[in-house]
């Protein structure tokens, strides 16, 4: 029986040559037939003697954007001979991927395809925040012309700390951003970063002793995957103990932080400022306390959007499809569930 790759027709025509290549390689690793099967893009349900052929399977950006994810994630549920599944983005805290978990598939990602432009996003409404723009922007949009007082100067970031609590792609590049403005940076990972965070870090520190360090942090930035241990990180305690004015971004998982803490602490004064790419419920309502909050920035859950990023998770994608031919370890494996 020949065996089938689910992936979309965007991707096999763009990366034809590169995937032609890989069914050479895995009839001579593994001595049986592949093919490609290609999702219906009109979102039909694929027939259960077709699922039972599937073993491997892509969720690519153009799935997602043709809101076809669905039909896909439908019949790689329903697939019951998968083996293994890439998924263009990074997270993977959907119950979907637990029962996948559970089915012993193997699940790698294309994590860090989107890093640059979330950390270009992050870093920039830290600008914001330190040089007051939200204020402005109030001012402006009611026509007053409201120069900042004296006694209201703005501290310099240089010298400031910036704490980044899931030491990874995104945290490297916001820090690198950082780091050019003068910030020290402290990173949270339960293992030391690799050679690729080497002179990013000021102090390295294991989830179990963040707390510690907290009154000397100026910004907490949040870019963790969201697990059982970070569910609901950013608490009420963890807030009063930073010093007050600091300043929180969360662009990882709105079920991470307490927006009612946040809210608190924004109007007491006691937290300087936020920014929140996620929240708790999305779309957020109209009517969630969150949109008046003070000096708080909110997008849709939109900061890593550019236009490389499908070409970066295809790349990662297609590494992975080597390696996978061949029965190599992946290098992008989903290990923290």
């Amino acid at each position: 029986m020949t065996r089938k790759f689910l992936i979309s027709e965007v991707i096999y025509e763009t990366h034809k040559q590169r995937l032609d290549q890989v069914l050479t390689e895995y009839q001579l690793a593994n001595n049986e037939q592949l093919d490609y099967l290609l999702l219906p893009s009109n979102g039909d349900r694929l027939p259960a003697e077709v699922l039972d052929t599937i073993i491997a399977a892509y969720f690519s950006t153009d799935i997602r954007e043709q809101e076809l994810a669905r039909p896909f994630f439908g019949s790689v549920r329903r697939a019951q001979n998968l083996r293994w599944l890439h998924v263009a983005h990074a997270g993977t805290d959907d119950p979907v991927f637990q029962e996948l978990f559970d089915r012993g598939v193997h699940i790698s990602n294309s994590s860090g395809s989107a890093a640059e432009p979330i950390a270009l996003t992050a870093f920039a409404a830290l600008l914001s925040l330190a040089r007051d723009l939200p204020r402005f922007a109030i001012a402006q949009k009611e026509h007053r012309w409201a120069p900042r007082p004296v006694e209201d100067m703005p501290a310099e970031l240089r010298g400031q700390t910036a704490m980044i609590y899931g030491f990874g792609a995104i945290a490297e590049q916001f820090a690198r951003l950082a780091i050019s403005v003068g910030m020290r940076i402290v990173g949270v990972r339960r293992s030391y970063p690799g050679a690729s965070s080497a002179g990013l870090l000021n102090q390295w520190v294991t989830p179990d002793k963040f707390r510690d360090f907290l009154p000397e942090v100026d910004c907490l930035v949040i870019t963790a995957p969201l697990t059982k241990e970070t569910t609901g990180l950013v608490s009420a305690s963890v807030m009063s103990e930073l010093p007050r004015g600091a300043r929180i971004i969360n662009v990882a998982r709105g079920l991470m932080l307490d927006e009612m803490a946040l809210i608190q602490n924004l109007e007491s004064g006691h937290i300087g400022g936020a920014y929140l790419d996620v929240t708790q419920e999305e779309p957020l309502p109209e009517g969630s306390p969150l949109w008046d909050a003070p000096n708080l920035i909110l997008t849709p859950h939109d900061s890593s959007q550019s236009l490389g990023n499908a070409g970066r998770a295809d790349e990662y994608f297609l590494q992975e499809c080597d390696r996978w031919a061949r029965n190599w370890p992946l290098l992008k494996a989903v290990t923290d569930r």
